[in-house]
C-alpha cells in the first residue's frame, strides 16, 4: 500500500508460519530475515523517496518439517531478499 509523504519510507514485518516449527526456530527465522532486509532495504527506500511516498511491506515465511531451519544462514536468503528488493524498486521506479 503506497501513500502520499512519510516519515518512513519503508516499514517491513515479518511473519513465519507456526504449524512446523517451534518459537525458537521461527525466531531464528525473523532474526535473519530482518537482517537480509536490512542490509537491501537501501534500495527500495531510494525508489520511494524519490517518488515522495512510502510503504508497508510483509515479509511471509512459510516451511515445512523436512526444511532444515536449524542450520539455515544468513547467505542462504540474502540473496532472494535482494533479488526481491531490486524487483520491488524497479517496479516502483518504472510506474
Amino acid at each position: 500500500m503506497l501513500s502520499e509523504g512519510a516519515v518512513a519510507p519503508l516499514k517491513v514485518g515479518f511473519a513465519v508460519s507456526g504449524s512446523a516449527l517451534n518459537a525458537v526456530r521461527r525466531n531464528r527465522i525473523k532474526r535473519l530475515l530482518r537482517q537480509a532486509v536490512t542490509a537491501e532495504k537501501k534500495v527500495v527506500e531510494h525508489a520511494l523517496t524519490t517518488m515522495h511516498r512510502h510503504a508497508w511491506a510483509v515479509f511471509l515465511f512459510k516451511a515445512s518439517k523436512s526444511f532444515p531451519v536449524a542450520r539455515m544462514k544468513l547467505h542462504t536468503l540474502q540473496p532472494d531478499v535482494a533479488a526481491l528488493c531490486c524487483t520491488l524498486a524497479s517496479k516502483l521506479q518504472s510506474d
